[in-house]
């Protein structure tokens, strides 16, 4: 009874009217959004259709801002920069439509029947080598299953190369979406100063603390971008070099997976090597070793000698929090979310940090 009192004094002399009305309409607001969640997503999906060609041209004007502004630097003007970006980019594209893309579909079914021919022979070295293989029905079953299913992706690979066709008939809705992204860019990368310019404006007219978020955000993301881009062509030139030395047959395609993984960080570059090193298991004279020695090495140098020189101490991310916020954003926004796992860690914690020391009384003056 004691016990109850207290808690019924503690409600009545801690708890007010005036927060119990806020409690009631905070409840209710969020029991109105479930009931009309429907009609909300639709509102949602219409938004997004029209507003995602504006948000994708804005990416792609935020990510060639640092090239435009170094080529300026370098007396070099504007125009004549955002000509060369886009250049660069549309031959980098045409070569990957022209060469890699259609090596990826011809070499895809030989590259996973070198994994199904890896996994037979470790399980054919284990038989050999394990007094009690034929009672481990269970894992025999398990590598079974899988490599059946592996064998199934293989044969669908020369139905995919013939559908293309259709599916580029069926595409053009968004085909035609990437192009006016493209064109929004364009214009963007134009009008980029006057646009930053008008945004933090804005921003600081909102709130002072408003406007240090986001140049704390754009700060930190911009030095994210410029570091991971520097790092991937590092990552394809270390990764063709290795792959060639040990004669791989897919060199290219996997520095390529290589460097591309570093947009997700830890999980990716381990999941890419474990193929490498599976893919390489068939490889004569043991060259497989020496692939394992080199991906050891390369790691480490990478981890603890490139990165630190490229990446600035603002965008250093622990693993545990990289992992954490991969699994997160994935689950929140599926594939969109493993890309911006990272610059959307970043940009949660300068807002953290930035409404921690915040001052009320210094926003106000």
């Amino acid at each position: 009874m004691k016990i109850l009192e207290k808690i019924t004094n503690t409600l009545n002399h801690e708890i007010s009217t005036q927060a119990l009305i806020k409690l009631v309409l905070i409840l209710l607001a969020i029991w109105l959004c479930l009931q009309t969640g429907k009609f909300w997503g639709w509102i949602i999906t219409k938004a997004w259709s029209i507003l995602s060609p504006f948000l994708i041209g804005f990416v792609i004007a935020y990510i060639l801002k640092k090239p435009i502004a170094f080529g300026e630097k370098h007396h070099i003007k504007r125009g004549v920069m955002i000509a060369i970006s886009y250049i660069a980019i549309f031959v980098f594209l045409t070569w990957l439509a022209c060469s890699i893309v259609p090596m990826f579909l011809t070499r895809t079914s030989a590259f996973i029947n070198s994994i199904i021919n890896s996994v037979n022979y470790l399980m054919d070295k284990y038989a050999e080598m394990s007094r009690h293989a034929s009672e481990n029905t269970f894992l025999f079953e398990i590598v079974k299953d899988a490599t059946s299913s592996l064998k199934s992706l293989s044969a669908l690979v020369p139905e995919i190369s013939n559908s293309i066709p259709k599916f580029l008939n069926n595409a053009i809705g968004t085909i035609t979406s990437g192009i006016f992204s493209i064109i929004i860019s364009v214009f963007m990368c134009i009008e980029w100063d006057k646009i930053r310019f008008n945004f933090f404006k804005l921003s600081r007219r909102i709130s002072k603390v408003f406007y240090e978020c986001m140049l704390s955000i754009n700060d930190e993301v911009s030095d994210y971008i410029h570091s991971l881009i520097i790092l991937m062509l590092i990552k394809f030139v270390e990764y063709m070099l290795v792959y060639v030395l040990i004669g791989h047959d897919d060199w290219l395609m996997m520095a390529l997976l290589t460097s591309i993984s570093l947009l997700i960080p830890y999980i990716g570059p381990t999941i890419v090597n474990c193929i490498g090193i599976l893919t390489a298991i068939a490889i004569p004279d043991g060259r497989v070793f020496l692939l394992i020695i080199l991906i050891v090495v390369l790691s480490q140098v990478d981890e603890y000698v490139i990165a630190p020189l490229v990446h600035s101490h603002n965008t250093s991310v622990t693993p545990l929090w990289a992992l954490f916020s991969i699994f997160a954003f994935s689950g929140l926004f599926g594939i969109v979310g493993l890309v911006i796992a990272i610059p959307g860690y970043l940009a949660l914690r300068v807002i953290y940090l930035k409404i921690r020391s915040f001052d009320p009384v210094e926003d106000v003056e």
